[in-house]
């Protein structure tokens, strides 16, 4: 895992003491690197939103991967941290919360969810004693989904981790590159789910007259716009965060989809039954 750099692993300035006196990143060893470092970092910059977020921002969506090694090898002064990145998301998803895999209507949960069939005997009792109909109860579980929601999409990140430190060799990664890794892709996917719902999803709402048609649609999208590429996107990913080659990359990809897809159930069933238990 290497030795103490004499330079700034940011931009390779000999250092002269605890900051690079030329770009100001602190200089963190990657033996004492982890998430505390990384809330420190937050605290100290909390209210400066400046254009790192959107570089950031641009640079995962455009390639992905590259940002988290860039990150992990301790070139950080450039972009912003994970964690900032991913409150940034949440209040994202809190201030437009978009219908999406992430957040579904209550039908929705019932029809498509994990488990979801224990959860009659709670919506029974609520409607006897809480609501005056089902309208009622959808309306409040959706407004009520958008807050859960949002801090729950975190359990997406340690899981994924774990998935992600069982593909690589050990030696080479600490275990918190790997939850910066799958902090930036649960970003990525974020991001790329929120475009194209402004840029496909909202236009198609918007010019189709047809509830129908939306529906009919709205299915076939979702499966070319991201089920099928899925796994390339996974494969593009995990090529430049770990600097696999495209062939060692393809291999893991599959599993790493699968992973994903089980911390995205586990996220799905959670914020379900989370939402019902504050309602």
């Amino acid at each position: 895992m290497g030795t103490a750099p004499t330079s700034c692993l940011n931009c390779e300035t000999p250092l002269q003491g605890a900051y690079c006196h030329q770009c100001g990143q602190k200089h963190i060893p990657r033996e004492h690197w982890g998430v505390a470092p990384m809330l420190a970092e937050l605290v100290e910059n909390l209210g400066n939103l400046d254009n790192k977020v959107f570089r950031t921002l641009r640079d995962v969506l455009l390639r992905p991967g590259v940002v988290a090694y860039q990150f992990n090898q301790g070139r950080r002064r450039r972009y912003a941290s994970p964690i900032r990145m991913l409150l940034f998301i949440f209040l994202v998803i809190f201030l437009y919360p978009f219908i999406t895999d992430f957040t579904q209507d209550l039908s929705s949960h019932l029809r498509f969810g994990f488990f979801t069939q224990y959860a009659q005997p709670m919506i029974d009792t609520l409607m006897a004693n809480a609501f005056q109909d089902r309208a009622a109860l959808e309306l409040k579980f959706a407004e009520k989904q958008v807050d859960v929601a949002s801090v729950l999409v975190l359990i997406h990140v340690p899981f994924f981790a774990l998935v992600l430190w069982g593909l690589q060799p050990q030696k080479r990664f600490y275990f918190i590159d790997h939850i910066v890794n799958a902090s930036f892709f649960l970003i990525f996917i974020l991001l790329y789910l929120y475009l194209n719902i402004l840029l496909i999803g909202m236009p198609l709402e918007f010019f189709s007259r047809d509830p129908e048609f939306s529906k009919t649609v709205e299915p076939w999208l979702n499966l070319i716009l991201l089920k099928l590429p899925f796994p390339f996107m996974m494969a593009a990913f995990l090529r430049f965060a770990y600097q696999h080659s495209w062939l060692a990359a393809a291999w893991r990809a599959l599993p790493a989809t699968v992973g994903f897809v089980m911390a995205h159930m586990l996220y799905r069933t959670t914020v379900f039954y989370t939402t019902l238990l504050f309602l």
